[in-house]
């Protein structure tokens, strides 16, 4: 962990989360579009549900890159210079 920012040099510095951004492709979401699709289809809503959330699951792990581990990124409360 670095101790002083590189613009300031102060020493008031702390580790920044940034939340990920879901994708259309995850579990939730491919489970709620087959809940939705399920309204307008003659199959039952938990039917729905499993289905988008099976599509959901291999097509993220067909399509999306694999997961890396998030860049640390630190803010200076001081200048509110944001590095990494």
């Amino acid at each position: 962990m670095p101790n002083t920012c590189p613009r300031c040099y102060s020493s008031s510095v702390t580790h920044v989360q940034h939340p990920s951004t879901p994708s259309i492709s995850s579990q939730l979401g491919m489970a709620a579009l087959g809940s939705q699709i399920a309204r307008h289809l003659p199959i039952p809503t938990p039917f729905g549900l499993l289905a988008g959330g099976v599509i959901g699951s291999i097509l993220g792990q067909a399509f999306e890159p694999q997961s890396r581990p998030a860049p640390v990124i630190f803010q200076c409360h001081d200048c509110q210079h944001v590095f990494g």
